[in-house]
């Protein structure tokens, strides 16, 4: 598995870098996007939308991966007009999964 990124006290798992194309659904709405980074808890992700907490689908093609899951929040990201946010996977991704889309 490929080494993780320096881990954030408030995580309960380790994140690992993962920057692919992705869209996010919310109530019927496509907003595209990148990852930044997942864990077997959760996914980050960039796109040009300030996204509310609440329920949220993610969809990475190029690993034909969907996820389901809570937004905990957003923060600005570096360039301007996009934002980072925090999703926690409404079931953990096993290891096995984890390591499959990583390599």
């Amino acid at each position: 598995m490929p080494q993780s990124l320096p881990h954030d006290n408030r995580r309960s798992h380790e994140r690992y870098k993962f920057v692919k194309p992705m869209q996010a659904i919310v109530a019927k709405r496509v907003i595209r996007g990148f990852t930044v980074d997942i864990g077997e808890g959760g996914i980050s992700f960039i796109v040009d939308t300030m996204m509310n907490k609440g329920i949220v689908t993610i969809e990475i093609p190029d690993v034909n991966l969907t996820l389901e899951g809570q937004i905990l929040g957003y923060q600005p990201a570096a360039e301007a007009g996009l934002y980072r946010h925090h999703m926690q996977f409404k079931k953990p991704l096993t290891t096995i999964v984890l390591e499959q889309i990583l390599t």
